[in-house]
């Protein structure tokens, strides 16, 4: 009689590849774009981020994004969707906006999240 070994390998089922992540070029992409954005631009949408959340309520990225490039004279970046995507993810990770809900973009009609100030009520 023959006893294989407790951990016998030579039998086992290769392990399956875990599917990969649907987001992960997304992520890399807005990271890309974040990191290459002008910082003049990255502070002053910050600031921008914050001050129309506090007067409008929530509102989606979208939203705020065209609230600020309405305002030629304020610094603009080729690719602001992707960089200002770096920038919610910042302020969700500092806790200064939390996300609140999901909205139909009004002008691609994708889903998109609803932001709020951290200390403001829904």
């Amino acid at each position: 009689m023959s006893l294989l070994p407790l951990f016998d390998n030579t039998q086992a089922a290769p392990m399956a590849t875990p599917p990969p992540d649907p987001l992960a070029d997304r992520r890399k992409a807005m990271k890309q774009a974040f990191d290459h954005a002008d910082e003049r631009w990255k502070e002053e949408y910050t600031a921008f981020i914050v001050r129309w959340l506090g007067l409008n309520g929530a509102g989606t990225g979208e939203d705020i994004r065209l609230a600020y490039e309405s305002e030629p004279t304020r610094p603009q970046v080729s690719n602001s969707k992707r960089a200002s995507g770096g920038i919610f993810a910042r302020l969700r990770r500092q806790g200064t906006i939390r996300e609140i809900g999901k909205r139909r973009s009004k002008k691609y009609g994708n889903d998109l999240a609803v932001y709020a100030l951290r200390n403001s009520k829904p």
